[in-house]
């Protein structure tokens, strides 16, 4: 085994031995940060520890939009695709139903939440999950 150094990339900030970027997936953001460990420490002659921390609220699960909104397990799970950023029609899709049924479970949704827009269910979530 060879010893390599790999040259840091551009969106990596590097600090006193640590490297830091930002990675973005569809569903949330992260922050990697690599920080090389001294020689020994873990048993090997070179160690890097790397720790992610996701930037990026978590959604509520099913079970808790059921019982915090009074809505249906169907429902719950419209939620949960909508807030991913899904269309009616890949919705549909996931559940193996049609797009006017995911049409249908969206605005009783928006109603029993009180909003008018599928930001508007982001915003409400990550609100609410905050309080």
């Amino acid at each position: 085994m060879t010893n390599r150094r790999l040259p840091p990339t551009p969106d990596a900030v590097v600090r006193s031995g640590t490297a830091t970027v930002e990675v973005e997936t569809p569903t949330a953001r992260y922050v990697l940060r690599a920080t090389r460990v001294r020689a020994g420490l873990l048993s090997i002659d070179v160690s890097v520890l790397i720790s992610v921390e996701r930037l990026t609220p978590r959604m509520p699960d099913p079970g808790t939009l059921m019982e915090r909104y009074g809505l249906t397990p169907r429902q719950a799970e419209v939620v949960v695709l909508l807030a991913r950023g899904l269309s009616d029609a890949e919705i549909a899709e996931r559940l193996s139903i049609s797009p006017h049924t995911v049409h249908h479970h969206t605005e009783l949704v928006f109603l029993a939440l009180g909003i008018h827009t599928r930001k508007g269910l982001g915003l409400k979530l990550l609100e609410d999950e905050g309080t």
